[in-house]
């Protein structure tokens, strides 16, 4: 049986960087679950979930399973949509046991990266409604000279969850429909802070502006927040950093914020 600590809620943006030929090729790895590890009195109609970060070296497909006493009882197999970050969901076919212990196991392609497992136990009731609306504001805004590439700071705000299962995500008028960042809430439901670097193919709106969902413990997403924006200063080209050396920052920096315990080797 594994047992894991997860340590979990990098609160940095996954948007894609360009890669540059002398940066070090990662592996993808999981970056946060619902439920988060060691959790109890889990609903036991919880559709659970992973966070994968996915390197330059992303694995074609997941695993995910349910183990109940060393045996699977739920799993399902999953293709990579090979984004910067990707939110993988197992549905139980049936309810959880109550007052259990499960293992929630992601396990990618063998050969493309590593098995991580975390153990949580089940309580007795379903999952409860979210209390209010998410909503969020721009602390902070800058864009560079050429438009190519904004840096934003936000605070997100989720709403109530006594489960302690949510997820949001982030988006914006230029990513449409596809997330900019999904993010673990913090288990207190309390806002908070994470910075946002995007690289624009068109020039970057003289607004920027953001708008986050939130997933509920059934995998339910709440319609969009109002949107929340502000107008970017222009950063001076003299004495900043260049785009390139923010991307490479803000890709591999998350890498130093997961810590797992009972990590091991994917096998044929």
């Amino acid at each position: 049986m594994f047992l894991a600590v997860f340590a979990l809620l990098s609160l940095s943006s996954f948007a894609a960087p360009p890669f540059a030929s002398d940066v070090a090729c990662d592996s993808s790895f999981v970056r946060f679950t619902s439920p988060f590890a060691g959790q109890e009195q889990v609903p036991v109609d919880v559709v659970v979930a992973a966070g994968v970060a996915q390197g330059c070296q992303t694995a074609p497909e997941y695993t995910l399973s349910l183990l109940q006493a060393d045996t699977v009882v739920h799993t399902t197999t999953i293709e990579s949509r090979y984004v910067p970050l990707d939110l993988f969901e197992l549905t139980p076919s049936t309810p959880l046991k109550p007052n259990t212990e499960y293992l929630f196991q992601i396990i990618p392609q063998q050969g493309w990266g590593e098995t991580t497992v975390i153990q949580f136990i089940t309580g007795e009731r379903t999952v409860l409604d979210l209390d209010g609306a998410p909503s969020g504001r721009v602390e902070t805004a800058e864009v560079e000279q050429d438009r190519s590439a904004s840096y934003s700071t936000l605070t997100l705000v989720a709403a109530g969850d006594s489960d302690a299962l949510s997820i949001v995500r982030l988006k914006s008028p230029d990513s449409g429909d596809t997330p900019i960042a999904f993010y673990r809430v913090p288990e207190d439901s309390m806002p908070f802070e994470v910075p946002v670097t995007q690289w624009h193919e068109l020039p970057a709106p003289e607004e920027l502006c953001y708008t986050i969902e939130q997933r509920n413990g059934l995998g339910i997403w709440t319609d969009a927040s109002i949107p929340f924006c502000k107008i970017p200063d222009v950063l001076k080209a003299n004495g900043q950093c260049t785009t390139l050396s923010i991307s490479s920052l803000s890709w591999y920096l998350p890498l130093l914020t997961l810590a797992a315990i009972s990590r091991r080797r994917s096998v044929a």
